[in-house]
């Protein structure tokens, strides 16, 4: 059994899709308004981001709201935080051509 498991880990054993992938978020957290820059890899599929629909949004569980693209390429997104979005904790998530990225922790902070 621990032979399985560590040729597992060796092999990269990985559900990856090919699908969009976030590295981080600039700053991770900021008020309703403010811009922010998403950083990851296959953001556009790996190809051209004006031929390949693609979403980003906020919140994991109800309400899910859509994040208003300043820019959009393959590895970065800059975006406007929405004036919906709930305070708090919540994730950005990418979907590109159907599929979805990984979750990234991001915060709404509360308006001055």
């Amino acid at each position: 059994m621990i032979r399985v498991a560590a040729a597992c880990l060796l092999a990269a054993c990985s559900t990856d899709d090919g699908g969009p992938r976030l590295d981080a978020v600039m700053p991770t957290a900021a008020a309703r308004g403010a811009m922010a820059v998403l950083t990851g890899s296959r953001l556009c599929g790996g190809g051209d981001c004006s031929a390949v629909p693609a979403r980003l949004t906020l919140g994991s569980e109800p309400p899910v709201i859509d994040v208003e693209l300043v820019s959009y390429a393959d590895t970065t997104a800059t975006f406007v935080v929405p004036a919906l979005a709930p305070t708090g904790d919540s994730q950005l998530v990418a979907t590109v051509d159907g599929r979805s990225s990984n979750a990234l922790p991001f915060q709404v902070l509360a308006t001055p």
